[in-house]
């Protein structure tokens, strides 16, 4: 079965991310393994994401990218959602993508093209913001009450990293 959702949007700027351009059987390693209807929300998901991305709206790009990558994860709506947070040009957006270059960087580590791609995100952004790593076992991450892994960058300013293990909940103002 293909999947045809994962086609890049080229940006207003012309910048194409070359070699990228990965097709659905390549970056989703097993569609069935989500089943049909995961499948079709990730793919009406990325839709949106791309017509919200060729009208400037990088917000909603970035949040339609994430949603299909959570619902049906695959490298390229990650990508996606980096270039639509890095298009918003804002210290939080900015944060967003260099956090999701870090999910691209784990979760792809074998593919060299993605790999490099990451790290020049991080590399780009980190120098203004700031990185978070905790290490903490079987704990629930958020930073501003947002959840989160245990490797964020956040941008400039007071934050309150939160733990959770089950009902035991920890807030660290930073």
């Amino acid at each position: 079965m293909a999947v045809n959702f994962l086609t890049p949007v080229v940006p207003r700027w012309g910048v194409m991310l070359r070699g990228v351009a990965l097709s659905a059987a390549i970056v989703l390693a097993s569609p069935a393994a989500f089943g049909q209807a995961a499948t079709d929300e990730a793919a009406a998901a990325y839709e949106q994401g791309q017509r919200a991305f060729a009208n400037g709206d990088f917000n909603a790009a970035a949040e339609f990218f994430e949603t299909a990558d959570r619902t049906l994860p695959a490298a390229q709506a990650l990508i996606q959602a980096i270039r639509a947070h890095r298009g918003a040009h804002t210290p939080a957006h900015d944060a967003r993508a260099a956090t999701l270059a870090l999910t691209l960087l784990r979760r792809e580590a074998s593919d060299p093209r993605i790999t490099a791609y990451a790290t020049r995100v991080v590399d780009d952004l980190s120098p203004q913001l700031a990185r978070v790593t905790v290490q903490c076992n079987g704990c629930d991450l958020s930073l501003d009450a947002q959840s989160t892994g245990p490797d964020v960058f956040a941008e400039p300013g007071a934050h309150t990293l939160t733990a959770a293990w089950g009902m035991r909940v920890s807030h660290h103002p930073m």
